[in-house]
This record gives structure tokens, C-alpha cells and sequence, in this order.
């Protein structure tokens, strides 16, 4: 299976930063490496650059040192031994705040990084079977089904891409189609 970060094409263990508790507010972690389940078939649709085109405040946030129009990408494979949480019902969220408590009905990621390589969080599986308030916070968090790495140890390669999106109206995007095309290199790359 392959997973899309963006906003790296260049994935550098110096660079990685460790898995950190979000604030107080927040239910989604700081640090490691964000993805997106994605399928090389498909260079127009990923669910997370369709998210980034449709909210052009947050697309223009990541674009940061980056051409807003041309998004530098990673496609991801992990290795087999891997170690993924996957979180997408109510017990497997009971499950992490009776293991791995940080109070309130939340759980640490922090703590999870000592037993796992990372989290996968389906958003739409766990939309239909919430039982604590702090499932729906973050689903809304999180906005797409992510997964969440805690270790670059556990990437097997990687193919360095770029997104490019056809420029459109940030203004007015509600009535456009933005239109956009991942494409990556095929050289695989290991993390450095």
C-alpha cells in the first residue's frame, strides 16, 4: 500500500521531528510524518489534496517556502513489519485511553510511539460508531483519514513527486473545480 505526504519531496531523518501530545484543545498530535492512504492509478484524486484545493486557507498555510501551484510530495511505502494502530470504532479508541491514558478521554501518542510505528486513523469508519466526545473532535481534527508515523524506521521507500495544481480563483474556489496531478519520480529513494 502507498501513502502521499505533502509537502516534502525529500524525506531526511535530521528533519524528522519526534511524535509530541497536541495542546490541551487539540486531539491530533505535533511531529511525525502525515499521510494519506494513496493509489499511483489515480494522479488526480487523493483525499488529501482534494481537502487542501477545497480549503484554499489551508493550502495556502502549507505552501509556506513552496510554490502555492506546485506542492513538493513524498509517495510512501512502509515496510511489511511495520506496526500500525489502526483507530476506526469506539473500542479501539477505548483501547488507547485505557493503555496509553493522558486524561479527559484522550490518549498519548507519545506513549503509543513506545509499542507502535504509527497511527491510522479512519475518520468516515469512526464517524459510525462514536462513543466519547473526543472521537468526534477528532474526526473534525484530522478531516481525512490519516495515518500517522512515529518512526521513519518503519519506510520502506520512497518516491519523490510534486502536485501540481491548476492555478484557480482562491477567492472565489467555491465555484470552480480546482483541477490538480500528483506525479513522482521512479526512482525509490530510503530515508537518509
Amino acid at each position: 500500500m502507498e501513502y502521499l505526504t505533502v509537502g516534502t519531496s525529500d524525506i531526511k531523518r535530521d528533519l524528522f521531528v519526534p511524535i509530541k501530545d497536541g495542546i490541551e484543545l487539540s486531539i491530533k498530535p505535533t511531529g511525525g510524518i502525515w499521510l494519506t492512504i494513496h493509489d499511483s492509478k489515480y494522479d488526480n484524486y487523493n483525499p488529501w489534496v482534494d481537502y487542501l484545493v477545497n480549503n484554499p486557507d489551508v493550502l495556502f498555510f502549507k505552501s509556506r517556502g513552496h510554490d502555492l501551484w506546485n506542492q513538493p510530495c513524498s509517495i510512501v511505502t512502509l515496510n511489511k513489519d511495520s506496526n500500525i494502530y489502526t483507530l476506526d470504532n469506539a473500542n479501539d479508541y477505548e483501547y488507547l485511553i485505557n493503555n496509553y491514558p493522558l486524561g479527559n478521554d484522550k490518549f498519548s501518542y507519545e506513549l503509543m510511539s513506545h509499542n507502535y510505528d504509527g497511527i491510522y486513523v479512519d475518520v468516515l469508519k469512526m464517524l459510525h460508531d462514536i462513543k466519547y466526545e473526543n472521537q468526534f473532535k477528532m474526526i473534525r481534527q484530522f478531516c481525512v483519514s490519516s495515518l500517522v508515523l512515529f518512526n521513519v524506521d518503519c519506510i520502506d521507500y520512497y518516491n519523490s513527486g510534486c502536485v501540481s495544481i491548476t492555478p484557480f480563483d482562491l477567492e472565489y474556489y467555491v465555484y470552480e473545480c480546482p483541477m490538480y496531478k500528483i506525479s513522482s519520480e521512479k526512482v525509490k529513494k530510503k530515508v537518509r
